[in-house]
This record gives structure tokens, sequence and C-alpha cells, in this order.
């Protein structure tokens, strides 16, 4: 369980930034180049007031190409907060 079951649950999208940390995603996606090239953009979600189950996040992104797609699953359950240090 993540927060408070008697309140509604919340959901912020997030990105990653370039020195690790994540911030809310506001309305500017920021796009980084990974070390393989191209683009990337890091997006994920922090849930609250929630009961853990099964998660899918999806996102698709047009761009001149085409569309891009993403999915990933993930087991609902909490874990601790981490810093993502880049290389």
């Amino acid at each position: 369980m993540w927060g408070d079951l008697s309140q509604p649950a919340a959901l912020t999208v997030t990105q990653r930034m370039p020195d690790g940390g994540a911030e809310a995603l506001g309305d500017e996606l920021f796009v980084q180049v990974p070390p393989q090239g191209g683009h990337v953009a890091y997006v994920g979600a922090k849930v609250t007031n929630f009961e853990g189950c099964r998660l899918e996040l999806r996102a698709s992104l047009p761009s001149r190409l085409g569309l891009a797609r993403s999915r990933r699953e993930a087991a609902g359950r909490p874990h601790r907060r981490r810093r993502v240090r880049p290389v």
C-alpha cells in the first residue's frame, strides 16, 4: 500500500533528468542522448494512496518517422527510494 487508502488515488507522471533526479512532467519532455546514440526520454509514474497490484505503463510519442511506443509491466509494490547516478 502507498499512502492513505481513505484518500483519492493520485498519479504524477515523472521524467528523469540528466543529473539523475526526477521531476514531475510539465509542458516539456526532456529528450536525452544515451551512450548507444539516438534519443530517449525516461518517463515514469509516482502513485500515492494506492493498494499494490500488477501495473502497466504505456506511452507513445509521435515523430517524423512514425509513432514510437513503449510498454512496461511492474509488480505494484513499494520500493525504497534510490538516486540514479549518471555514468
